[in-house]
């Protein structure tokens, strides 16, 4: 299963991440920030990390090319 976290860099997002990388593969998890340059650590443990921003209403749909799964998880 692949899982997205939006808000990965944030305080509920990091802590969601941590526990998460423990319990899955990091290269099951994409995680969606709003500054990629605040997600070093996380691209660091192979996780993906793509740019979110939900005040582009092109950034609030799936994009298939940024997240390749049939089946996300939001969690």
């Amino acid at each position: 299963m692949k899982y997205l976290i939006t808000g990965a860099t944030g305080h509920l997002g990091s802590h969601i991440f941590n526990d998460l990388i423990k319990l899955v593969p990091s290269s099951d998890i994409t995680a969606g920030v709003h500054t990629i340059s605040k997600a070093k650590s996380i691209a660091d443990t192979g996780a993906q990390v793509v740019g979110i921003d939900f005040m582009k209403e092109v950034d609030c749909k799936i994009n298939p090319n940024a997240v390749r799964t049939k089946k996300i998880s939001f969690l």
